[in-house]
């Protein structure tokens, strides 16, 4: 019932402790927001993309699951693909690696540029561009049927204790959103 406000989408951030799941973002109401290590090309657009170690996500033990998710595989541990079999995270994912994070600059005390990141950082990124597009009237079932689609980024590579790979994954969900068109 705390995510149920119409006209509302809610985000929560899969976490910052690789491969483990953390509530609210297990819950089926909510866009779970996974963490990438995102590189910028020499004139600043796109370059590559890989999970981050540290970013939450995998099988919910808590959560049923949804029917948005009955039909999904994921990867385990070992790269092995298997049935989801429970609510699972991270659904959707951008830069949370802190390496490769954003810029913030620090007024107080002495300050200074500084790189921040986790999934907190990229859970705002994603409500943002979810926002600009005028935001969404369902709930998560529509976003799944852009599977596979040409507006994300499949990740593929990397882990958080689960391996990445083509499609859904435990480390990035369905990747991150090449621009607000996926959202």
């Amino acid at each position: 019932t705390h995510f149920s406000a119409r006209g509302v989408t809610f985000f929560a951030a899969s976490g910052d402790l690789g491969g483990t799941v953390g509530y609210p973002s297990a819950s089926p109401a909510v866009f779970s927001c996974g963490g990438t290590n995102l590189t910028l090309d020499s004139n600043g657009g796109y370059g590559s993309e890989f999970a981050w170690a540290g970013g939450g996500g995998g099988p919910s033990t808590q959560e049923t699951l949804p029917g948005f998710q009955w039909l999904l595989k994921a990867y385990d541990g070992s790269g092995k693909q298997v049935p989801v079999m429970s609510r699972s995270t991270p659904d959707i994912s951008a830069v949370g690696d802190p390496i490769t994070g954003v810029s913030l600059y620090n007024s107080f005390g002495g300050g200074g540029w500084t790189n921040v990141g986790g999934t907190s950082v990229a859970t705002p990124i994603l409500a943002g561009l979810m926002n600009a597009r005028g935001g969404i009237k369902h709930l998560l079932e529509p976003y799944f049927v852009y599977l596979g689609q040409k507006n994300f980024h499949d990740i593929t590579t990397g882990n958080n204790s689960y391996a990445a790979g083509p499609g859904y994954d435990y480390c990035t969900g369905v990747g991150s959103p090449i621009s607000m068109a996926a959202l």
